[in-house]
């Protein structure tokens, strides 16, 4: 399989981006749409991740004072467990790093914790809230800018 991530730069690609989520939230998690699509696209980066060319991933990068707060992380289904995964998370660090940010913060999933402290994440101690039925937790890392 071969992994390709970027930012999305074109229309078309944002397109690809918000077909992903609208699959994995509002198809699988039965997110409803005015929660997934809440007004805050047009400000923020989106990467889209590709497996062998098909759009599988995608996160979405809003820029805040003294951090970054990746949201949207959306994988399709069937490219779970592959390292499109990995690699989305990676390029969206790199990316981070390149704008001079060192902490990334969001808002994960709290069945998926451990899939975020795997990447350097720790949660906060922010109380836990619900959204679209869901359990959610912050997270946060810091990283050296330099790496």
């Amino acid at each position: 399989m071969e992994y390709t991530v970027k930012v999305a730069a074109t229309a078309e690609e944002r397109e690809m981006a918000y077909m992903i989520r609208s699959a994995v939230f509002c198809g699988e998690q039965k997110c409803p749409f005015h929660e997934e699509f809440d007004g805050n696209d047009n400000t923020a980066t989106h990467i889209i991740g590709f497996v062998d060319g098909e759009p599988a991933a995608t996160i979405r990068l809003r820029y805040f004072a003294e951090f970054v707060k990746f949201e949207r992380f959306a994988v399709r289904s069937e490219y779970r467990g592959t390292g499109i995964t990995e690699a989305a998370v990676d390029f969206g660090f790199d990316f981070c790093r390149r704008k001079g940010y060192t902490k990334v913060y969001g808002h994960a999933q709290k069945r998926l914790l451990r899939f975020w402290r795997r990447h350097g994440f720790n949660q906060t101690n922010h109380p836990p809230f619900h959204f679209s039925d869901a359990e959610y937790v912050a997270v946060v890392v810091e990283f050296d800018p330099t790496r």
